[in-house]
């Protein structure tokens, strides 16, 4: 549906306000004649449609987005930085096999080893990879609550509960 020079709302302060300021004059008769500059209406007409344009092809591409939202993701293997792929959750030994083998799904490991040197080694990963370690951290809990039952670490690195395990299977990775 296209849009009719109506329908377009005029800010107040582009409406003139004085009979000079619209281009109208008053001619010897008593009436009032009105001047068309022709020029500034086509340079008006060529900044509209360069406008409808813009907001054209802006929804076209919002639209394209959606699209691609729709669609389902492919399933891909998860890869770690050094090339290796780890295979996809499946029957766990333990709820600790079942923790890393989602940290290793989810491709958070390199998260979970700087986590395992200390708070400020994540502090400093996640600046690294433009996150916020918060986030991290949180991420990092909530697996380890799905899987475990219990939060790993806290925001000054990982429990001393959980310090050894952790440690122990990161150097066996």
């Amino acid at each position: 549906m296209e849009a009719s020079s109506s329908d377009v709302p005029i800010p107040r302060k582009e409406v003139a306000t004085t009979h000079a300021e619209a281009g109208i004059s008053d001619d010897d008769e008593g009436g009032a004649a009105l001047t068309l500059d022709m020029e500034k209406i086509a340079m008006l007409r060529q900044s509209s449609d360069r406008l409808i344009d813009v907001v054209n092809a802006f929804h076209d591409s919002t639209d394209a987005l959606d699209e691609a939202e729709d669609e389902e993701p492919e399933e891909t293997e998860p890869v770690e930085a050094d090339g290796s792929v780890f295979p996809a959750i499946t029957e766990a030994e333990d709820e600790w096999d079942a923790f890393f083998a989602l940290v290793h799904e989810r491709r958070s490991i390199p998260a979970l080893m700087a986590l395992a040197k200390g708070a400020e080694a994540l502090r400093e990963y996640a600046r690294q990879t433009r996150e916020i370690p918060e986030l991290l951290l949180d991420g990092l809990n909530e697996m380890a609550v799905d899987t475990i039952g219990d939060i790993i670490a806290d925001e000054n690195g990982i429990t001393e509960d959980y310090r050894d395990e952790i440690n122990n299977r990161l150097t066996r990775e």
